[in-house]
């Protein structure tokens, strides 16, 4: 708990301290620091009440390492981030499976119902705890793993001798571990260092999708992941599959966002919306979203805070396009084959852009990701709005958006078979 929660205190003290730089007010530094600290005050909660689970862990896992068939090897694999990069982690931890000639493996994270969720759709999951244990737990496996932008393999407490049976693995495994000197620099000082990884990344001739790839040298198995779906969603609430298009305008709930908006968020998709309807009035327009997004009128329905994770993957599978800033909803889509239209402003797209998606990138500025620690907060070039967004033309959006729906791509279209975006 110490390592992990120090580097959450460090980064409210340090985004308390670019406040109060960016601002010269107290007042407001504290504000944010309160915002923080409620924000995060439910994850701490669970995790104190996790730790009085410790022990009862231990012996599962120990218990677990007992039924697993000789030789199969046991992972413990800590995951970092949102939605997007579990989803972005499942595929790594698909393929590496795939190389090691298959493994047993525990998930470490924040949000294990999350987890649960997506990497249950890997065979070989045992169960999805709270980060909270992995330092204690972590010498109970033959392989432990710390992934998210990057990958790193806790070395010290790796049992070589086992994993050398299944030479796949071990491969995987002595390339990680050859590789971190080379971004080092950016895992001491993640996530401040995130932007400068995400470039690294990009001149490896990588992206986030298959960085982590690169990173162990074993193959990408393609975007496609079958994330669990209510397929029955579209019927109940009243949408044909194929008619309709999803839009979202949220963020990470994790982030702490006093200003408005969030930076990454694209806040004209309500001008977006009648521009499409008028040249493709048989399609019908569905928000999706939670508590971060802001409601849509212009959408014809609205689903704000209305679905599980089930269903509203079972409504993007079933949606002719996706409509959305940069966040996990597009990771999602991309996992059923749904096309997304994104646009781009702090994220670069470079890096986290889809090859088949309608990637819309600023026309001033962008790709500012982590050059500060509140970029999602406050512009750090101290404009009133991220005019990487704000002056995005609602019109130049719609335009991408039609000359692809022009094109008649049908919605179940695989990845492998997707076109090459817009430029």
């Amino acid at each position: 708990m110490r390592s992990y929660n120090l580097l959450r205190l460090k980064t409210a003290l340090r985004q308390y301290q670019e406040v109060h730089d960016r601002t010269g007010s107290r007042v407001q530094a504290a504000l944010f620091l309160i915002r923080f600290v409620l924000a995060k005050l439910p994850l701490l909660l669970r995790q104190a009440v996790q730790l009085t689970r410790r022990g009862t862990v231990m012996k599962e896992i120990e218990a677990a390492r007992a039924g697993i068939a000789d030789g199969v090897p046991f992972l413990g694999i800590r995951v970092s981030g949102g939605i997007g990069d579990y989803l972005t982690v499942a595929r790594f931890v698909r393929d590496l499976s795939a190389v090691a000639g298959g493994f047993a493996f525990d998930i470490y994270c924040t949000a294990p119902p999350r987890a649960e969720w997506v990497f249950s759709a890997i065979p070989g999951l045992r169960s999805c705890q709270n980060d909270v244990l992995f330092d204690a737990a972590m010498r109970q496996y033959d392989l432990a793993l710390w992934v998210g932008a990057f990958v790193l393999v806790h070395e010290d407490v790796a049992q070589w001798d086992r994993l050398r049976r299944r030479p796949g693995l071990a491969q995987a495994a002595e390339a990680i571990v050859r590789y971190r000197p080379k971004i080092d620099l950016f895992i001491r000082n993640h996530p401040y260092t995130d932007g400068f990884l995400g470039q690294k990344a990009v001149y490896s001739n990588a992206t986030r999708a298959t960085y982590l790839h690169h990173i162990a040298g074993i193959p990408y198995g393609g975007d496609h992941f079958p994330v669990d779906s209510d397929t029955g969603a579209p019927e109940r609430f009243g949408l044909a599959p194929g008619r309709y298009i999803t839009v979202h305008n949220g963020f990470d709930p994790g982030f702490v966002v006093t200003a408005e908006r969030a930076t990454k968020c694209y806040p004209y998709f309500g001008a977006v919306i009648p521009l499409l309807k008028a040249r493709r009035p048989d399609l019908t327009f569905v928000q999706l979203g939670a508590s971060t997004s802001d409601r849509i009128a212009e959408a014809d329905i609205d689903l704000l805070g209305r679905t599980t994770l089930r269903e509203a993957a079972g409504v993007l599978a079933g949606a002719v396009l996706h409509i959305d800033n940069e966040g996990g909803l597009v990771h999602v889509a991309r996992c059923l084959g749904v096309r997304s239209a994104v646009v781009f402003g702090p994220t670069p797209s470079n890096y986290f852009g889809y090859p088949g998606n309608i990637n819309i990138d600023p026309t001033f500025c962008g790709g500012c990701w982590w050059i500060t620690q509140s970029w999602m907060n406050q512009c750090p070039r101290d404009f009133d709005t991220a005019r990487c967004m704000t002056e995005q033309p609602p019109e130049a959006v719609a335009e991408a958006i039609l000359r692809r729906l022009a094109e008649a791509a049908p919605a179940a279209e695989t990845p492998d078979r997707m076109q090459p975006a817009v430029p």
